[in-house]
């Protein structure tokens, strides 16, 4: 009933390290889970860019997958069209007013009313929360930046891993015939339209080609997006202390597509007063 597609498709993760990332490494196999160290000459077969001069130790995780996050959003948005959901874009909120009923929304677009406001503003969620009077909690956003580099020649990646350095300098993502390249940057920023810093992107793919022996000449295309953290960068569920009707859904850092499964079940459960410890199966 939710789709009639699966959204994941094999693709695997490797991690590497030159020199100065051993120590990391080592940490990373010791709590990674299902992540297995493998050769560098067996690294290089498989991501044959690889400079095997430069990379010193690589892990593999064969069981890491691909989400289809296109797919993925447009089946939750049908679901909770079904479920009697209405979806309002364009619409900032300006103020809002607790009431003895829940709240009264004022926004660009009307006046609203509503019991309960989940707070899931993302790099927002700060300024929403003070818009309705409560006190924020430290979420700050943090960019991060990609450039689509086109292969060239007979080099076909599309069946490459996610590789990532475990510094975490740069990581490479194979996307059709292109590799997604990202400097792996986390810059706090206000809450804004994220625009890509040029300098921060040059320097990431700097430490890409140093590690590989791919020559960027050309981007085909460039983004930068707003990844959230609280204070311990881990995700923050639950009703504000001193308003139970705010609900926080914020923090999840680059991780929200693949959380939502759980982190949205977690959240329905409190906020209809239901058991708030649910256990989920591993297809989830």
């Amino acid at each position: 009933e939710f789709s009639e597609t699966g959204f994941l498709s094999p693709r695997g993760m490797m991690l590497v390290a030159d020199k100065d990332g051993y120590e990391k490494m080592d940490v990373e196999l010791q709590s990674g889970d299902g992540l297995v160290a493998m050769s560098v000459f067996d690294a290089k077969a498989m991501v044959p860019l690889l400079d095997a001069g430069v990379i010193k130790q690589a892990a593999f995780e064969k069981n890491a997958q691909d989400i289809d996050v296109a797919a993925l959003h447009q089946a939750y948005i049908r679901r909770a069209k079904q479920g009697g959901a209405t979806l309002i874009c364009s619409c900032e909120i300006e103020a809002a007013k607790s009431t003895e009923a829940g709240w009264e929304i004022q926004t660009n677009n009307g006046v609203y009313q509503a019991e309960i406001i989940v707070n899931a503003a993302g790099a927002w969620a700060d300024r929403v929360a003070e818009i309705c009077g409560a006190k924020p909690l430290g979420i700050t956003p943090m960019r991060r930046t990609i450039a689509v580099l086109p292969t060239e020649g007979n080099m076909d990646c599309s069946a490459w891993p996610l590789v990532v350095d475990a510094l975490e300098k740069w990581y490479m993502k194979p996307e059709g015939q292109n590799m997604l390249v990202s400097p792996s940057d986390e810059v706090p920023v206000e809450p804004h339209d994220a625009y890509v810093d040029d300098m921060v992107l040059a320097e990431g793919l700097h430490e890409f080609e140093c590690a590989t022996t791919f020559e960027v000449r050309r981007v085909e295309n460039q983004w930068a997006g707003l990844r959230s953290f609280a204070p311990d960068r881990n995700p923050v569920v639950g009703f504000d202390e001193n308003n139970g009707q705010l609900f926080w859904l914020a923090g999840q850092g680059g991780y929200g597509i693949q959380t939502s499964p759980a982190l949205s079940k977690l959240a329905a459960s409190l906020l209809l007063g239901e058991e708030s410890s649910p256990s989920f199966s591993p297809e989830l």
